[in-house]
């Protein structure tokens, strides 16, 4: 994989904010629309989201956007540890249990600059079993957070109370690490998390919602492609459904953050799970990277010291960098060269019939290739074999 060493500079300018379009050394420009929600979640815990959300955090913030990270795995708070900061004076528990009527009220500050953070709750039956009309005013009030980002480090597992606020964001990350369990619940999460999407999507649509709710009732827990199943019963109802139903799965793009990749066959691990949200859920990632494994991430993650790390020129510092353009500016970056070319992939199964199985120039995918290793047997379709 070619991977930049540092983020690039952009200087392009906003008419409105000019106070942002001159920034320290490798800043970034503001954009004239910013998606201001981004949810980083996934469906296993100890993968680094929170790490990683209060690294984001301070990066966007250190390029001098206002930028606040909120708590929001209701039973187990962790960032304001991650900032280094002791007990918090105050919660999002203040905010649920109505001691504090605004969410900018728990703003606390920390030792980065234009970094804020709400703090989550130490976990209680109120917080962690929120009630839906206290969700909704959660996520309704929200987006009035003062602030250019606002960066949700939600908590493991498929709560609604999770698959929710994710499904809210402008930015959804699902982070999984190369771990084969990991990755199996990163799949599920995608999964669940599609089906909450297309659930809440179609409520008012009688016919589409009695079909969701129907399948997803009597479909057996180990079901591979629920998605499959209801894109049938879609199909047999002709347009306008068909059309409503392809376009509601199209307008749904998280992007995946592969984090503590150490070799190939960790990227390999990561095709897979791209391969299967393709295949079996109709799913196409809006953007794929990852973070490269380091050891001193240990000690500094046990210290507290997160700010600490991010200021040398480190591996991680750039990931972190060029996730940021990625994933949250979207400038023109060059991305890591391991996401499945499907064209190419219908290509290997065609050679696949025709029992061709070495890699080489021959093949006519191989200028596209993800998975390239000439002379070798085609590692795409020893891949394809095992799915």
């Amino acid at each position: 994989m070619n991977m930049p060493a540092s983020a690039t500079v952009n200087n392009e300018s906003c008419e409105d904010c000019s106070h942002y379009t001159e920034r320290a050394d490798t800043g970034w420009a503001r954009r004239e629309e910013v998606k201001k929600l981004i949810a980083i979640a996934g469906g296993k815990g100890g993968v680094g989201k929170s790490f990683l959300a209060v690294s984001m955090g301070i990066m966007l913030a250190r390029q001098r956007y206002n930028t606040v990270i909120v708590d929001a795995s209701f039973s187990s708070a962790s960032v304001h540890q991650l900032l280094n900061i002791g007990v918090p004076k105050c919660s999002i528990q203040d905010y649920i249990e109505n001691r504090i009527t605004a969410l900018n009220e728990l703003l606390l500050a920390c030792n980065v600059p234009n970094l804020q953070f709400i703090a989550g709750s130490p976990g209680t039956i109120n917080t962690v079993n929120l009630g839906y009309h206290t969700k909704r005013r959660i996520l309704r009030n929200i987006r009035k957070i003062d602030a250019d980002y606002i960066i949700l480090d939600l908590g493991p597992g498929h709560h609604y109370n999770h698959l929710d606020f994710f499904n809210q964001a402008d930015i959804k990350i699902a982070v999984i690490s190369p771990e084969p369990m990991a990755v199996q619940d990163g799949y599920n999460f995608l999964k669940v998390s599609l089906l909450r999407w297309l659930v809440s999507g179609f409520k008012h649509n009688r016919i589409l919602s009695s079909i969701l709710q129907d399948t997803c009732k009597t479909m057996s827990y180990n079901r591979a492609a629920p998605i499959q199943l209801l894109s049938e019963r879609i199909n047999d109802l002709g347009e306008p459904f068909i059309g409503q139903w392809s376009d509601r799965i199209r307008n749904y793009r998280p992007s995946l953050l592969v984090n503590q990749v150490r070799s190939q066959d960790d990227i390999r691990e990561c095709l897979s799970l791209q391969y299967a949200a393709h295949d079996l859920l109709g799913l196409e990632f809006d953007k794929i990277d990852c973070i490269h494994y380091d050891p001193s991430i240990r000690t500094l993650h046990k210290n507290r010291r997160v700010d600490h790390f991010l200021t040398d020129n480190t591996v991680f510092a750039a990931d972190i960098g060029r996730i940021i353009e990625q994933m949250i500016l979207k400038t023109e970056t060059p991305a890591p060269d391991f996401q499945l070319n499907f064209a190419a992939i219908d290509a290997f199964e065609a050679l696949q019939e025709k029992g061709e199985k070495v890699c080489s120039v021959n093949c006519e995918s191989w200028n596209s290739c993800c998975a390239r290793n000439g002379g070798y047997p085609c590692r795409l379709l020893t891949f394809l074999n095992a799915e």
